[in-house]
């Protein structure tokens, strides 16, 4: 454990760098994703971002082909 006043993301950026951000369809709707996980909400109508499902952090499907 790690206590520090400087955020995660910058301690442990060499690791978070290694993957790549990736545009797809996710049930219906434009994401990007990072390692398997949405990252990102591609949408203009307000009710999809109450959608639980497109929670950035959720596992998705892999089977969903990227664009």
């Amino acid at each position: 454990m790690i206590w520090s006043i400087i955020p995660e993301e910058m301690l442990f950026a060499q690791q978070n760098a290694q993957t790549e951000r990736i545009e797809m369809q996710y049930l219906g709707k434009k994401i990007y994703a990072r390692g398997g996980k949405l990252d990102t909400l591609l949408s203009t109508d307000p009710a999809d971002f109450l959608d639980q499902r497109f929670v950035p952090g959720v596992c998705i499907n892999s089977g969903e082909n990227p664009q």
